[in-house]
């Protein structure tokens, strides 16, 4: 991760940390309450999770189009590959059983 600390990164650290210091609810309605309150926070959270995703994207396709990479080879990951025809590991699945397919 990138250490460079925007306000985006500083504000949901300072939130993160609010989150960890939540004092226990003092009666059933209060963890209720709170409770209720931590779906939202997390509805929330996965919505700005998709803007971010979203925006990261964005801002990937235009680097990767000034820096000359061809549309095959846009958007296959992070750092991006000089060509387009580097071998991926195989997709390993486990099933329920405990066997594995290739």
């Amino acid at each position: 991760m990138d250490t460079t600390q925007d306000a985006g990164v500083v504000a949901l650290q300072a939130v993160l940390s609010s989150l960890g210091d939540l004092p226990p609810a003092d009666t059933e309605a209060s963890a209720v309450d709170q409770i209720a309150l931590l779906e939202s926070a997390k509805a929330a959270c996965a919505a700005a999770q998709a803007k971010q995703t979203m925006r990261l994207e964005e801002l990937r396709l235009k680097s990767e189009t000034a820096a000359g990479y061809r549309r095959p080879a846009r958007v296959v990951g992070w750092p991006p590959r000089s060509h387009s025809h580097a071998k991926r590991p195989a997709l390993l699945v486990v099933g329920t059983s405990g066997s594995r397919v290739r």
